[in-house]
């Protein structure tokens, strides 16, 4: 994985998804045909890839929501960023 550019703004593709159970949300990508699994934390990160954003500010709202220390999580939101990315859930612009 190369260093990530923390400036770029990932955009949520077009998807579809529900609540399942407590602490457990269905995310469906009709492009690819494919459902995924998210726990809440992962979902709310999935939201605020909104375009608008860029990854560092996502960094901050998480941690600023979690009461997590940005070095706690940088890294870990980057790279999951990265795999919402290879599953086609974000694109980054």
């Amino acid at each position: 994985m190369q260093p990530p550019d923390l400036s770029a703004k990932p955009l949520k593709t077009r998807i579809i998804w529900r609540e399942e159970a407590e602490n457990q949300f269905l995310v469906y990508n009709p492009a690819s045909d494919m459902l995924h699994m998210f726990r809440p934390l992962g979902m709310r990160i999935l939201i605020l890839c909104d375009g608008n954003r860029t990854i560092e500010q996502i960094i901050q709202t998480i941690a600023e929501e979690t009461k997590l220390p940005l070095d706690n999580v940088r890294e870990r939101i980057v790279k999951f960023i990265f795999e919402l990315e290879q599953k086609k859930l974000v694109e980054i612009k």
